[in-house]
């Protein structure tokens, strides 16, 4: 029997050489209309333009060997050679030339700055508190055990889209567990960005009321309060998220970048101004309420939720390639959030507040730089958040229809602010709950799902796994215990 050129899942061969046609039993109608192909980005297909060289020279212009049905895999060895840029198995007698993409995605430094930016926000404010409820010494340890895991999770989530061939946490999932686990998970993410999204209102009214006050000159009830934050909400925040598309906010991720970097710069300078005041009251070992702090720590760390999109966009994408992302993310992060929590905490000492920023008076030029530069990070990451809460609620509901839908799941968000206002409280709760879940259990847990009929299994991975699983279960028990009780 003759070899075949053949289609494989939804990747096709044409145009292939005269002499490669002559040897193959292929339809002669596929010969004369050829359809080159072009990688679709959403689809891993072919369609029309930006082939490769099938026209018989290969991309360093050495032609292709014919194919001998008396030695297929000396010639399939020879192809691997000829088609750059290819990958080619072969199957008993079919040969499956799959095309790999060459420039498409980002480079490991574009994808280091878009995780940096994924993980850094609005909580930074917050980790010097986390430092002034364990102390320096439980502080240290809880700091470099979550950004480890925290680490690992992501690779092995991102072993999961490889496995797979995958790149959305709804995909991935449906591969490994039933259809109810992925609408549990769908609902425990939209429940991480709800609290998220409160702590961020949290923020712009802390940052907010001041400006009022200062321009009215007195200070507002808590009613009035409420009311200009409502403004802010229904005005700029919710038209801000009924964009169709957020095209036009992608200048602002850069830019929130910077903003956080600023912050950082302006409390250190701060701190060194004040000649470190505090720092002869630091606790080395006092902690009053680690795994408060702790689940501070979990969700300033987390950023699961874009992994599988931005393995996706990486270029060249590999595992190795994604760790040199990751490490190098997760470090420049950790060395940021050190300096933040050590100049806020060496500076206040055990007044430092859960807002860090709220610590230093109102007429301040360092106060009012810095709260506009994270005004601008949040009122900018809103609705980005917002846009992955639109996202789920269209699939939970399927529909198509969105704008009803977030309007009441903001106010729905905004209300929860007259209740709670403590942005340790809620970073705190949040982090020992879903964000334990999501950053601990959700890539393991599919990891060990995935790889359960494997004959060969990567045991390394498969310690870390069930070692994050423990650390989530854990967190999550004493997390909600130090908050409660």
């Amino acid at each position: 029997m003759q070899p075949e050129v053949v289609e494989s899942g939804s990747r096709t061969i044409g145009n292939a050489p005269d002499h490669l046609l002559r040897q193959t039993s292929i339809s002669p109608a596929i010969s004369q209309s050829p359809q080159p192909y072009n990688r679709s980005r959403d689809e891993d297909s072919f369609s029309p333009s930006s082939s490769p060289d099938l026209t018989g020279e290969s991309s360093d212009s050495e032609p292709i060997p014919a194919l001998s049905p008396k030695h297929p895999t000396q010639t399939v060895s020879r192809l691997k050679r000829s088609f750059s840029g290819c990958s080619i198995s072969m199957d008993s007698v079919n040969i499956i030339i799959e095309r790999k993409p060459e420039n498409e995605g980002g480079t490991i430094f574009q994808q280091f700055a878009v995780l940096s930016n994924n993980v850094l926000g609005a909580g930074i404010l917050a980790i010097a508190s986390a430092l002034n409820l364990m102390g320096v010494f439980w502080f240290l340890i809880g700091l470099l055990v979550i950004a480890f895991f925290s680490s690992v999770t992501m690779l092995i989530a991102s072993h999961c889209c490889e496995m797979t061939k995958k790149y959305t946490w709804k995909e991935v999932l449906l591969k490994a567990v039933s259809p109810r686990f992925v609408v549990f998970m769908d609902i425990l993410v939209l429940c991480l960005v709800f609290c998220i999204l409160n702590a961020y209102i949290v923020i712009i009214r802390d940052y907010s009321i001041p400006v009022v006050e200062g321009i009215v000159g007195e200070d507002l009830t808590f009613t009035v309060e409420q009311i200009v934050l409502g403004i802010v909400v229904f005005l700029i925040l919710i038209p801000l998220c009924l964009l169709k598309s957020l095209k036009s906010l992608a200048f602002t991720s850069v830019l929130a970048t910077i903003c956080v970097g600023v912050t950082v710069l302006l409390i250190l300078v701060a701190c060194i101004m004040d000649g470190f005041s505090a720092a002869k009251n630091i606790k080395l070992f006092d902690s009053p309420n680690v795994f408060a702090g702790f689940g501070i720590i979990i969700l300033m760390f987390g950023a699961h939720i874009n992994i599988p999109q931005l393995y996706y966009e990486l270029k060249a994408r590999t595992v190795p390639r994604m760790k040199k992302v990751v490490v190098s993310s997760m470090t420049m992060v950790g060395l940021l959030y050190l300096i933040i929590s050590f100049s806020g905490y060496l500076q206040f000492g055990g007044a430092v507040k859960s807002n860090l920023l709220l610590n230093y008076p109102n007429s301040s030029w360092i106060t009012i730089v810095s709260r506009l530069s994270m005004l601008f990070v949040v009122v900018f990451s809103f609705p980005v958040l917002a846009f992955a809460a639109r996202t789920i609620l269209l699939g939970l509901f399927n529909t198509k229809s969105y704008t009803l839908k977030i309007v009441i799941f903001i106010t729905c968000v905004y209300t929860l602010t007259f209740f709670v206002t403590d942005l340790g409280v809620i970073l705190g709760f949040t982090g020992s709950t879903v964000g334990s879940i999501v950053v601990f259990f959700l890539a393991p847990f599919a990891y060990l799902r995935l790889t359960k009929e494997q004959a060969v299994k990567n045991r390394t991975l498969i310690i870390f796994s069930w070692i994050s699983i423990l650390l989530c279960v854990v967190s999550m028990i004493l997390g909600l215990k130090s908050i409660f009780f």
